[in-house]
């Protein structure tokens, strides 16, 4: 399908960082990092792990494509920082690992997530980009965001529901709106995830109410204006997320479903017909999706020898 509207029209292409950050680099490493954050690295540009007695060095409670660690911001800021590595996912992520031919998909999440804070979305603060040169053209980088206390992404919510551990049920439908108005206002400001997942949208419940981020902008898209048709394909595959990991029909059904398809579209009549045809039309490709991730997770036991 082809794009509406002009892609990325907002986002600057050029070598220099974002506004409010900083450049440092080394013999084979270059850092972005925002001011006032220089402390998070050591001389020789690696990131510090002793900013304060006590801070855990990996968070354990986080799920995703590897370890997370966990970096004290240190005494003059509130909060700790997560440092993710890029790591490849899908069928052939056991194959190429960490390995990315240029710089080009690290910087450009920098600018899309500076630019969906600027919109108004709710997604993690970047406090720096570290990027390092493997030889050949490929390159391997780490992200910093500022961690989202009290949080948890949807996944890890649906199991602790699942082993009976979770948060009242009263809670579901602030959570479904919460979710739903969250995707509601990316789109509207023209952003498209590229890996709109359970594992990818962190929610905050408190005695106040529910509010919701949505986190990972690797390869998300800038795109004016975002025609209806490819913001529903964009919630086909959470939908797709939630088949993945076992939920529908289980935690997650048709009354849940609805509930959140309506607070999508609000009184938008036209885009809620559009809705029901495009999912009932996407539907088949569930298959094929399963087929891959049936696949990758064989390929996944091969590189670790055998074990799950």
């Amino acid at each position: 399908m082809g794009l509406s509207g002009s892609e990325n029209e907002e986002i600057r292409d050029d070598s220099s960082p974002p506004q409010d950050f900083q450049e440092i680099s080394g013999p084979d490493w270059l850092v972005w990092i925002r001011r006032g954050f220089s402390s998070l690295l050591d001389e020789g540009g690696e990131w510090r792990q002793d900013l304060a007695p006590g801070a855990e060095d990996e968070a354990t409670v986080y799920t995703g494509r590897g370890k997370l660690i966990r970096l004290s911001l240190g005494p003059t800021e509130e909060g700790c920082a997560l440092v993710r590595h890029y790591r490849r996912g899908g069928i052939f992520g056991s194959l190429l690992r960490d390995y990315y031919l240029g710089r080009t998909r690290f910087v450009q999440e920098v600018r899309v997530s500076e630019w969906a804070r600027a919109q108004g979305v709710p997604t993690a603060e970047v406090l720096a980009l570290k990027s390092e040169q493997a030889g050949f053209g490929l390159y391997r980088a780490d992200l910093v965001t500022r961690e989202i206390t009290d949080s948890e992404d949807l996944d890890r919510y649906l199991k602790s529901a699942r082993s009976g551990a979770g948060r009242p049920p009263a809670r579901e439908h602030e959570i479904i709106r919460s979710v739903a108005h969250l995707l509601q206002g990316m789109h509207r400001a023209g952003l498209y995830h590229a890996d709109l997942n359970l594992k990818n949208i962190l929610v905050q419940v408190s005695e106040t109410g529910v509010r919701s981020y949505v986190i990972d902008l690797d390869r998300a898209r800038v795109i004016h204006p975002l025609g209806p048709r490819m913001r529903i394909r964009n919630l086909v595959r959470l939908y797709r997320s939630l088949d993945k990991q076992g939920y529908l029909n289980d935690l997650v059904g048709m009354k849940q479903i609805v509930a959140f398809v309506r607070a999508y579209c609000g009184d938008d009549r036209e885009l809620l017909t559009l809705c029901k045809e495009v999912m009932r039309k996407d539907m088949w490709l569930l298959r094929y999706h399963r087929a891959g991730w049936t696949l990758s997770r064989g390929l996944k036991r091969l590189g670790r020898g055998g074990d799950d």
